[in-house]
């Protein structure tokens, strides 16, 4: 007999195809065929349960044996003593047992098609992903443990220390490059900046009051003041204006021109056309040379990618210098707060100071980079004549500096002042290998910087007591993390004594390791700052004041906005932002510029003056009539007129 889906010769009486598991049309009924009597020809086969299966399965060691007893082949009845089950053989099952359950594990059949389902496949990969993700969740914790448990003091110490090196070393690279490489390249750039004020409720009220003194200033609500910049190579544009109550009452532009040697004044309100004035040759002397020094600097100075770099090598030489090192289990706690960690005690004494010097030294006189930037210096026309070092080539230059480098490290090995000063450090690791706090102990001084956490919740103090003065200031508090972010409450205290209590929102750690701030913030006076400074007249009133800021800052824009409240009234609410921009933004003076030379060209200039432009704007703003009536008196007139009465007048 011979399946009819794959071709194999079937045993005789089978009811299924032993390779590929297709049933051939003759099975007998589970339960005959258990009797001895099966039909031949059962086609819709009840699978029985897998337990109950299972429980038919040679237990203790017992073997099933295909004909027990005298029964034919194709009985599952026991016989000898021996249990009664499926049957199998390997590699393939040849038995007779004819149940749906034994076709469904056949090696070479069933049993593929059974683990090779969907249902199976999917539930494998969800328990991979799973064991990944606990994997890679507690890495850090896995690598710490490893590291402490397997590791000296000594190196455990800088495993834990290289990596906080790590991170620092990209947060000085950031802001090297930011506030100071680019502030370099002044060139074609631009800043805007602007600072409003706007009153509130209570500022209204007070700015009643002053009415009682016989200034009426009710009209007052708003103003605001903008200052815009802008260079390129050859030509600086600074522009001012100021708003008062939302009305643009007055602007001022120059534009200096440092190749034509000229400076450009406008006021549009007065008169929109320039006024040109030749600027002395010396002063421009002195902005040309500056410029030269900042592109010299560009020119000379290593990039960010390369000061991240060197940072961070000297650091790691110095961190492998340490050699006294100890190590215990510990709790880190501030305000109520407690973690338990790992504490390293470094100690630093006076011969491994000497130690770290003669290190960093010997490094400097091999590093390739500080001997690119010093040739590289040496290159410089403008370095070579600030210098005077016309006659000093590159290779002479770099072979002085390690001249030098040796002197200092004859020095160093003969140096030894017998000191028994030491600086302590405590540094607490916790179980992901971060370092959560310090102490930092000289000689009287004590500084801290502790952040323990608890879930979400953290501790924090920032402290520096010197105990020969029997000072101390400290700024401590407790709050929530949510990633990046800190939300709490702290206080400002001197001599153990809260001056200044501030509140944090949603302020972003990460972003102010760069330079960025980000968040929102709320500080007040603490009710004990009267014991703290004794009675001073009108603490009072300001212990009742209230200063909110809101921070949204990025890389090249920031805005702070500001609120003063008293007794949880708005007095004032302020703005201030800035924003920076590539290109020249300034204006171009062009033909309307009259350049003054004679009392002729200041007179074609004035005919354009008018101070009626000045006066609507200051009416609009809604000042009093006192201030416009007086400005009225100029409408019409021209420069001279003006001119006159100014010099009769004074």
């Amino acid at each position: 007999m011979f399946c009819k889906k794959c071709g194999t010769s079937i045993n005789e009486g089978a009811g299924f195809c032993q390779n590929c598991g297709e049933s051939v049309g003759n099975v007998n009924n589970a339960a005959d065929a258990a009797n001895g009597s099966g039909t031949g020809n059962q086609q819709n086969q009840v699978i029985p349960p897998v337990s109950s299966l299972w429980d038919k399965y040679p237990q203790n060691g017992q073997q099933a044996n295909s004909q027990a007893g005298s029964g034919q082949a194709g009985s599952s009845q026991p016989g000898n003593g021996q249990a009664a089950g499926p049957q199998f053989t390997s590699p393939q099952y040849n038995g007779t047992q004819q149940d749906g359950f034994t076709k469904g594990i056949t090696m070479d059949g069933g049993f593929k098609k059974f683990f090779g389902s969907h249902k199976v496949l999917l539930i494998v990969g969800a328990v991979v992903i799973v064991v990944l993700a606990l994997v890679l969740c507690n890495i850090k914790v896995a690598a710490n443990f490893l590291r402490k448990t397997f590791s000296s003091p000594e190196k455990y110490y800088q495993y834990v220390e290289k990596k906080t090196v790590e991170e620092f070393s990209s947060d000085f690279g950031e802001l090297y490059g930011r506030y100071f490489l680019d502030r370099l390249n002044i060139s074609d750039r631009s800043v805007s900046a602007q600072l409003s004020m706007t009153l509130g409720e209570g500022g209204q009220e007070l700015m009643n009051l002053a009415g009682l003194a016989g200034v009426d200033m009710s009209w007052f609500e708003s103003a605001s003041f903008t200052l815009d910049s802008s260079v390129k190579k050859d030509t600086v544009f600074l522009g001012v204006g100021a708003v008062l109550n939302e009305v643009n009452i007055l602007t001022g532009n120059v534009v200096l021109d440092l190749g034509a040697e000229m400076a450009y004044l406008q006021v549009p309100e007065v008169n929109k056309r320039y006024m040109g004035v030749e600027v002395d040759t010396g002063e421009l002397g002195d902005v040309e040379e500056l410029w030269e020094m900042y592109e010299a600097l560009e020119r000379i100075c290593p990039d960010q990618k390369q000061a991240e770099q060197l940072f961070n090598r000297y650091l790691t030489t110095l961190i492998g210098c340490v050699d006294d090192v100890t190590k215990k289990n510990g709790v880190l706690e501030a305000e109520d707060i407690e973690q338990k960690c790992t504490v390293l005690t470094v100690t630093i004494d006076e011969e491994t100071a000497k130690e770290m010097m003669i290190a960093v030294l010997t490094q400097m006189k091999e590093d390739k980079d500080i001997e690119k930037i010093i040739k590289n210096a040496l290159t410089d026309e403008y370095i070579i004549d600030q210098l005077y070092l016309d006659d000093m080539s590159p290779e002479e230059a770099y072979e002085n500096f390690q001249d030098a480098i040796d002197e200092e490290l004859e020095y160093m090995e003969d140096y030894d002042d017998y000191s028994s000063e030491k600086i302590k450090m405590k540094v607490y690791v916790n179980n992901k290998g971060e370092i959560v706090g310090r102490t930092l102990t000289a000689e009287d001084t004590t500084i801290k910087m502790l952040m323990p956490e608890k879930g979400k919740k953290f501790g924090y103090e920032c402290s520096y007591e010197d105990s020969y003065f029997d000072e101390s200031i400290a700024l401590t508090g407790t709050g929530t993390r949510s990633g990046d972010k800190i939300t709490g409450e702290f206080a400002l205290e001197y001599n153990d004594s809260s001056m200044v209590n501030l509140t944090v929102k949603d302020y972003n750690t990460k972003d102010a390791r760069k330079g960025i701030i980000n968040g929102n913030m709320t500080l007040e006076l603490s009710e004990d700052i009267e014991d703290l400074i004794g009675y001073t007249p009108g603490l009072s009133m300001i212990e009742d004041i209230k200063l909110t800021m809101d921070f949204k800052s990025d890389k090249s824009s920031s805005k702070c906005s500001m609120g003063v409240l008293m007794d949880d009234k708005s007095i004032v609410d302020i703005v201030m932002s800035y924003k920076e921009e590539k290109g020249y933004k300034g204006p171009n003076p062009g033909k309307d510029a009259v350049v003054m030379e004679d009392m002729d060209d200041l007179s074609d200039w004035g005919k354009d003056f008018d101070l009626g432009g000045f006066t609507e704007a200051l009416k609009k703003a809604d000042v009093p009539s006192e201030i416009t009536e007086s400005l009225e008196i100029f409408d019409g007139m021209d420069i001279e007129t003006i001119m006159e009465m100014m010099y009769y007048y004074y």
